[in-house]
């Protein structure tokens, strides 16, 4: 009995070793005030730089951008609620230029006017059309690249607002005042609620609502309007290769898929590499999962490679792509000439660390483009072509430094080997301490069989020594058949 009792202990402390690791990893990463990954969830540290490429000019300008999430609230369904600040500083040590540099390219406030004016009356066409014939309004126009990302007062867009202001007629989009990124300095992207994976670890971080919304409301499919996957810095843990990540970005107003491409590493830590692939911003002539994606509905696709945004921008003709067209139809080349498309340089990606799902490098990479074409009632618009014209692109990178660097490997890489070997010993010595007693068995059982079996004169056998029966042979093999020895 004590030999049965032996085997079985070794058996359950093998049996506890993988939901021991695993509550390691969930005390580690689970999102509360006091876990480990909370600090690096709440202010990342890995710095990130935006590089905005604007076209028809080579300097690219580099903005550092500092995140720290506020009003954090923990719910009481494992869920939390956040909001996080984006802050923009441009660096001068960092940039190719100045960010007063100016180019030359196409203007937006006009061809804005031009779409939320098809619709409307002869006679306010017909007004607009005048102001911009008195302000001597062109289609192109010479802006700096703070102006063009921050913002700067249009004359043009001043006197329509104030036409429509006297009409009782207001617009969203029409302020006075213009750029891309204007009022985004120094705020945030929305609310975020997402799981903090403390009743379930493979739904870490997961978004579970934004703005308090299930759905987005800008597509024309639910499919289309689902909000999956994180934000993209982190993911839930133990991250396999034929896994498809999702990540919503606002910036791109959807969620998007990424796959694995390859085993990578940053700074010597390894990581797996996932990419956002061309059928991503494809049409559902390609993609039929894109169907929701067209703009009003799946009968009006425009070519693959481009993302129709105008609903988004109150109308203005916004088209979002990842840079320089990449993956995109031919049919865009054709329109504007110059571009260079690369792979390595365009598209996305990011390198997690496939056991905490920690994003240790990222890419976050796409273009915003302006709707070009001619109106009838916008005399300074006559003899245009039609194009999608790049206006600028932007890398945010973001990658772990050496202060990171050491930080994650003292805290998690070095750590997790003590785990992995101490784990895997146990698995070796497991077994060994299954077949030890198991043998012990054994022989016992060996013993008291030879020490019952009769012997020819019916006289007890004599007894001997243990060094007698480990060196005597338990059975022998002869002509006469088996006989037991002593």
């Amino acid at each position: 009995m004590m030999s049965q009792r032996m085997s079985i202990t070794p058996g359950a402390r093998m049996v506890l070793v993988s939901p021991t690791r695993a509550d390691c990893w969930h005390s580690m990463l689970a999102l509360a005030p006091d876990s480990y990954s909370y600090d690096y969830w709440h202010k990342p540290p890995v710095p990130v730089i935006f590089e905005i490429y604007v076209f028809d000019i080579v300097n690219p300008e580099e903005v550092l951008v500092s995140l720290e999430k506020f009003n954090v609230t923990f719910n009481p369904n494992h869920t939390v609620t956040y909001r996080q600040r984006q802050t923009f500083y441009f660096d001068r040590d960092l940039s190719v230029g100045s960010d007063n540099d100016t180019f030359i390219t196409v203007n937006a406030p006009l061809f804005t006017v031009g779409t939320l004016l098809q619709y409307e009356y002869p006679w306010l066409q017909d007004a607009v059309n005048v102001l911009m014939e008195s302000l001597e309004e062109k289609a192109l126009v010479n802006v700096s690249v703070h102006d063009i990302f921050w913002g700067y007062e249009d004359r043009f867009l001043l006197l329509v607002k104030d036409v429509l202001d006297k009409l009782h007629l207001h617009s969203k989009l029409i302020t006075g005042v213009f750029g891309y990124y204007m009022g985004k300095n120094a705020t945030d992207d929305g609310q975020y609620t997402v799981r903090t994976g403390t009743d379930d670890l493979s739904k870490f971080l997961i978004i579970d609502r934004w703005n308090g919304l299930e759905y987005l409301n800008y597509w024309s499919t639910q499919l289309a309007n689902m909000i999956n996957g994180t934000d993209g810095s982190l993911y839930p843990p133990f991250v396999t290769t034929d896994r498809v990540l999702q990540m919503y970005d606002s910036n791109l107003y959807r969620s998007i898929a990424m796959v694995y491409q390859q085993k990578s590493s940053v700074r010597g830590i390894p990581t797996l590499k996932f990419v956002v692939e061309d059928r991503e911003f494809a049409n559902a002539s390609v993609n039929p999962w894109n169907a929701g994606f067209c703009t009003p509905n799946a009968n009006y696709c425009i070519p693959s490679g481009v993302l129709n945004c105008s609903a988004m921008g109150n109308g203005a003709p916004l088209y979002l792509s990842m840079p320089h067209f990449l993956g995109a139809d031919p049919y865009y080349h054709r329109l504007v000439t110059g571009l260079s498309p690369n792979r390595e340089k365009h598209q996305p990606y990011f390198h997690l660390h496939p056991l905490t799902g920690v994003c240790l490098s990222a890419g976050r990479r796409y273009q915003l483009n302006i709707q070009m074409k001619e109106y009838s009632y916008l005399s300074k618009t006559h003899g245009l072509g039609f194009a999608y014209v790049p206006v600028l692109w932007i890398n945010g990178v973001a990658k772990i430094d050496g202060r990171i660097q050491s930080l994650f490997e003292n805290q998690i890489e070095t750590p997790l080997a003590i785990i992995m070997d101490f784990h895997y010993a146990l698995y070796g010595i497991g077994p060994v301490m299954v077949l030890v007693p198991l043998l012990c068995y054994v022989r016992h059982r060996r013993r008291a069989r030879k020490q019952s079996q009769p012997v020819a004169n019916g006289d007890a056998p004599p007894a001997s020594t243990d060094t007698e029966r480990e060196t005597s042979p338990l059975l022998t093999n002869d002509t006469d058949g088996p006989s037991y020895t002593a």
